[in-house]
């Protein structure tokens, strides 16, 4: 057996380890563009992700409730700006602006 031999299926001939990035499952039909970095092949369970989402064991296709910013939503809205957060991404509290340096 070679070393794909774990995520493949003989009697399909198909490698789960074949998907492109962000895709998932036989065939790879189901995505999961809200992973940081790439979700497993063959469960769509994430290591992290994006800021804004969460459930990483559910490829990440819950967005951040009321009161949660940032990667997997850990981030508390409450308790940095006393208030809920403008931005699930980033955390911005109301009356605050977000600025990019270098863009």
């Amino acid at each position: 057996m070679d070393s794909k031999s774990a995520a493949c299926f003989a009697d399909l001939m198909y490698c789960y380890d074949d998907c492109p990035p962000k895709t998932w499952a036989l065939n790879c039909t189901k995505r999961c563009p809200n992973c940081q970095g790439d979700c497993n092949k063959r469960t769509g369970v994430c290591e992290s992700c994006k800021p804004g989402f969460k459930n990483s064991n559910l490829s990440c296709t819950t967005p951040c409730e009321d009161g949660e910013y940032g990667a997997d939503c850990v981030g508390s809205c409450f308790a940095k700006c006393n208030d809920d957060c403008v931005d699930r991404v980033h955390g911005i509290c109301p009356g605050e602006s977000i600025t990019f340096e270098g863009v």
